[in-house]
Parts: C-alpha cells; structure tokens; sequence
C-alpha cells in the first residue's frame, strides 16, 4: 500500500496549457491548442528539432493545412517543420510535416506574417479561422487570448489585454496597424491572438520592452485577400 502511494504522490500532474479566468474556456482552450503549431529546424542525425516559433493553422482544403506564423519563422530558404498537437499527445507532437520550399509563401504586405502550406494527407486538422470584416472587438481595452510556445515547449495558452492599436512603419515595406499590448507571455512569436470565440484576430511580430506586437485582423484580412485566400477568413471574403 505504501510504495503505491508514494508512487501517486511522487507521480507528476498532467501538462495542461489552459489558465484559469480567460476569455475562452478550458475546452476552448485546449481547441486552440490543437489548432496551433510549434515551427521548429529539423533535427539531424537524432538530435532533438530547435524550436523558432509558434503559428496557427487557419484553414484546411484538399490535404493542405493553412498556417499562419512569423515572417521571421520561415525564410524562403532552410530547412523547417512544424509539428502538430492533440490533446492525447500533448505535451508531445503527434506528427512533425517538413515544410517544402514552394509551400513557404511570400509574407503579407507590411505585416511580418506569413502563409504557409503544410501537406497533411485526407484527415483535416483543428483550425482556428481568422476573424472576418467587422468581427473583430472595436472597443479598448479587451481581454484576449495568446497562444505561444515558451522556452521552445508545446503551445500554451496565456491572458493578454489589448490596450489598443498603433500604425508601424518600416522603411522597406510600409505601413501597418498593430495591436498593442503589456506584459507579452512568454514564446508568443508567431502565434495567434484569439478572441473571446476563439477567431484569430492578430498574430505575434515581435515582443521587446515589455510590450508585445500582434499584427491587426484587418491586416490580416486584407493580405489574404491580396493573396487570394480570402476563403480563410470568417466570414469570408472575396478578392475583386
């Protein structure tokens, strides 16, 4: 009896990446999760993959996944993966895709995102859709939902609240407008800032300062609709 109650004592809890009191459910939560990605470099010759960053799949059509994650995260050129989760598998992959040169598209216009293709077979996989025109919050401050990777782990979901949107510019590309927010969790390149229903709404370009940068939805709106993937978005939308 005793040696097995130690066994329980001694036993590690669990991992969960949900936190209690956010805008979304633990369920909720966890549906994020699977929805999202950890962007990793291919290890070789058995040495473990190096975590980069996080992304989000938007949107799944004939055996192709959609993903959204950082500019940074996926040069036109190098080796890069990203691996899949489940609630089962967690905090492990269930299954690592190598991303092909040809499936890494071009990043969205003065944004620092990217649109990436994953080939995932026939079975879809979870996704979180981006928030269509005129559904994203229009009142600040609003509690949020940022899903990252910290210290190179499995996707994890932590609170953040936007205080609000700024216009960035860099000089090579143009503008663009930025939701602004305090106190950025850990890991959250690359990953997605999600609403109240779970919807994407910005994703994460960069952290420094204690402040974090999540690129606006209309932003995003509007770079899938350029790139003629307005079909990812809830509700959709069409390029004229």
């Amino acid at each position: 009896m005793y040696p097995i109650l130690l066994t329980l004592l001694l036993a590690a809890p669990p991992a969960d990446p949900t936190s209690p009191g956010l805008a979304l459910a633990p369920d909720a939560q966890w549906a994020a999760v699977a929805a999202c990605v950890r962007v990793v470099i291919p290890g070789e010759g058995g040495a473990a993959a190096e975590s980069v960053a996080a992304g989000v799949c938007v949107g799944y059509k004939d055996g192709l996944a959609y993903i959204l994650t950082a500019e940074s995260a996926v040069p036109p050129r190098g080796a890069r993966a990203v691996e899949f989760f489940t609630r089962e598998s967690y905090p492990k992959p269930v299954r690592a895709v190598v991303l092909d040169d040809r499936d890494v598209g071009a990043p969205f216009d003065a944004a620092g995102v990217a649109l990436v293709r994953a080939v995932v077979g026939p079975d879809p996989v979870p996704v979180a859709r981006v928030a269509g025109p005129g559904q994203r919050p229009k009142k600040f401050s609003f509690p949020a939902v940022s899903v990252g990777c910290p210290a190179g782990g499995a996707p994890v979901c932590r609170g953040v609240k936007v205080e609000g949107k700024k216009l960035f510019r860099r000089a090579d590309v143009g503008p663009a407008f930025l939701w602004d927010t305090a106190d950025p969790p850990a890991g959250a390149i690359g990953g997605p800032l999600l609403d109240g229903t779970g919807r994407v709404v910005g994703m994460c370009v960069g952290t420094g300062g204690g402040r974090a940068a999540f690129v606006h939805a209309d932003e995003l709106v509007a770079g899938l609709k350029r790139a003629g993937y307005g079909w990812l978005t809830d509700p959709p939308v069409e390029a004229k």
